[in-house]
């Protein structure tokens, strides 16, 4: 009997244990969730939540009155999420900001300027791409998988953008693969701007 008491007193004890741990680790989250949060303040605040009512009007117009083309579509989709993404989570450890960094810009600017070149070339751009591409083809497809790679990384994390980076390098240089993992090989042009389609 004194020994169940004795069992029953040290579950209690490692429980409490247990419990007290875990509300380490929740501070502890929550310290750094708060170290890494982005405060926009006065007009940036404001362009954001327009940016986000933006996003969800286009998404209600084109789901439930006028259907446009999937390139527009799922091209202004990306858009507008990783304008989102990259101006309130931030990429890597940093202390609590009042304004964006310039390399959050730039990876803006990264998925907006191939958006705005598929708006112009459009009509020629299904044609070539993943076939004979041009070098501005090629640029512009490599600044949005770059500016989508970069997305996938900070929503979820370095596994999936190294998996997804092997994977490309597989596509360019399967043709040093052994048995069954040999495939051919194709050039950066053509892959990068197939990535970069509707089927990429």
């Amino acid at each position: 009997m004194a020994e169940e008491k004795q069992k029953i007193t040290d579950l209690e004890v490692d429980s409490k244990e247990v419990e007290k741990k875990l509300e380490e680790m929740k501070i502890k989250d929550i310290e750094i969730s708060a170290g890494r949060e982005f405060k926009p303040g006065g007009g940036m605040s404001i362009a954001l939540y327009l940016i986000g009512i933006a996003m969800s009007i286009f998404h209600i117009y084109v789901l439930t009155i006028r259907a446009i083309d999937p390139w527009y579509f799922r091209t202004m989709h990306v858009v507008f999420a990783g304008v989102l993404l990259f101006a309130l989570v931030p990429g890597w450890k940093t202390k609590r900001m009042d304004r964006i960094p310039i390399v959050d810009l730039i990876f803006m600017l990264f998925l907006v300027a191939p958006a705005a070149y598929i708006f112009i070339e459009f009509d020629e751009w299904i044609y070539r791409v993943g076939v004979v591409p041009t070098t501005w083809d090629f640029v512009f497809s490599l600044m949005f998988v770059v500016g989508v790679w970069e997305m996938a990384r900070r929503a979820s994390g370095w596994p999936l953008a190294i998996l997804a980076a092997l994977f490309v390098l597989y596509g360019h240089f399967g043709n040093y693969m052994p048995g069954l993992f040999y495939h051919r090989g194709y050039g950066w042009e053509r892959m990068i701007t197939y990535l970069f389609s509707l089927d990429g």
